[in-house]
């Protein structure tokens, strides 16, 4: 709406602004306790106003009013199922399950909006569909998950089944250490260590005909292909389309 809400990783809180950037007040101290932070990643909010915060020092989900009053909690540190080590980020689906990026156990767990635990995607390693400390999640048709140690964006589609890899252009590596990624229309923004990609919806197409089984090794094989006429529809992209 009209608010937005900054986690303040080093004050340990969030703050409030107006969407002219006027600040309205904050809340939330360092600590361990009912509505304290440490390091607070992320944040998000859904349709009936509840903002859920990624209290990745505390390894756990912070639930509060739009106000900032606490309302409850879940997850605490662990590697069972519901557990947290250091999570990063969070994205809310539109049948309001939580996505949340369970950082140093390498793994996406998705919940109910009480926190009821509901199910589980990804085990760490380097092979195409696991994930060694990913930092960042968006959902669009698809979802999206940064990478950050295996340098790559993973997709995978509603069922949580691999689809395929953004790290790849034209056969040259661009991705370095992805963190922040978010989906909005048309463009996929992907924060990488020291600049901001902006990447159009020229992948999601490939994604869709990986899908469909007209490409079956994925993304990176389709971009290869760029030049060849996969999709003889597809504009030229260059790098500056690419990259900001």
């Amino acid at each position: 709406g009209d608010i937005l809400y900054v986690t303040d990783v080093a004050a340990h809180n969030v703050k409030v602004f107006d969407t002219k950037g006027s600040y309205l007040f904050s809340f939330g101290n360092k600590g361990s306790g009912q509505g304290d932070f440490i390091r607070p990643y992320d944040i998000a909010s859904d349709n009936n106003g509840n903002l859920f915060v990624v209290d990745s020092g505390n390894s756990r989900i912070v639930v509060l009013d739009k106000k900032g009053n606490y309302r409850y909690q879940f997850g605490s540190k662990g590697q069972r199922d519901g557990y947290f080590s250091f999570p990063t980020a969070i994205e809310i689906d539109e049948e309001g399950n939580l996505y949340v990026v369970d950082t140093l156990n390498s793994r996406i767990q998705i919940f109910s909006s009480d926190g009821t635990f509901l199910s589980k995607f990804g085990v760490v390693g380097s092979e195409a569909s696991d994930f060694i400390s990913p930092k960042g999640i968006t959902i669009g048709n698809f979802i999206y998950v940064s990478d950050s140690d295996n340098s790559a964006v993973k997709v995978f589609d509603k069922d949580r089944k691999f689809v395929g890899i953004i790290d790849r252009i034209s056969k040259r590596t661009f991705l370095s250490y992805p963190t922040y990624i978010k989906k909005s229309g048309n463009i996929l923004y992907v924060v990488d260590t020291d600049k901001v990609y902006m990447l159009e919806l020229f992948f999601s197409r490939y994604v869709e005909k990986a899908v469909e089984g007209a490409i079956t090794e994925g993304i990176s094989s389709a971009v290869d292909d760029e030049k060849t006429g996969i999709d003889k529809t597809a504009p030229p992209v260059t790098d500056a389309d690419r990259e900001i």
